[in-house]
């Protein structure tokens, strides 16, 4: 690894220029360096997120068990000015519900199996995409204020990701019932 540097010849000015390659091999160790610094922290969480798919699969009814209630507790933090807070806390919930099916029955038996690079990428990106989608209709939810609508557009949620769902898990071996069953109990 090198640098190109200006030969002054004849002169800043003048009308051809001349480079010249100067092999320097400081700076290509300079560069893995710095590269090594700064995948250590994708390091760090690739090493956590495969540490809590393998909590998550050892205790799939606690961490089902806390996922619902920490859903039933925003439901009714959420719509606790609104009157019908049966109907907005079941939203809630069933608003959530399209995550904890993809970590359940697609994500944690991927990271299980085989914690890779493609894996772990294919982890936070589905899980990115289904927070999103959740936050976009609760914040939907919220602008149209009433619990009943917010229920319709949950289920539809649940509906349209249940689908996606499905024709994920069929196109992955990892996924069969077989395996799961092996991975969760």
């Amino acid at each position: 690894m090198g640098i190109f540097l200006r030969n002054d010849i004849f002169g800043p000015d003048a009308p051809i220029q001349t480079y010249r390659y100067y092999s320097d091999d400081s700076l290509a160790e300079g560069w893995i360096i710095l590269l090594f610094i700064v995948s250590i922290p994708f390091l760090f969480m690739f090493l956590m997120l495969q540490k809590f798919c393998q909590f998550y699969a050892s205790h799939l009814i606690l961490c089902v068990l806390v996922y619902l209630a920490v859903s039933v507790a925003a439901g009714i933090f959420i719509y606790r000015k609104s009157r019908p807070i049966i109907i907005g806390a079941a939203a809630i919930v069933i608003n959530f519900l399209p995550l904890l099916n993809l970590l359940t029955f697609y994500c944690i038996p991927l990271m299980v199996t085989e914690a890779n690079f493609d894996n772990t990428l294919e982890f936070v990106l589905t899980t990115f995409f289904c927070v999103g989608a959740e936050i976009f209709v609760v914040a939907l939810s919220k602008i149209m204020r009433n619990s009943v609508k917010h229920l319709l557009l949950s289920i539809g949620l649940f509906a349209v990701a249940a689908l996606l769902l499905i024709f994920m898990t069929k196109q992955t071996p990892e996924c069969t019932i077989d395996n799961l069953k092996e991975i969760y109990f």
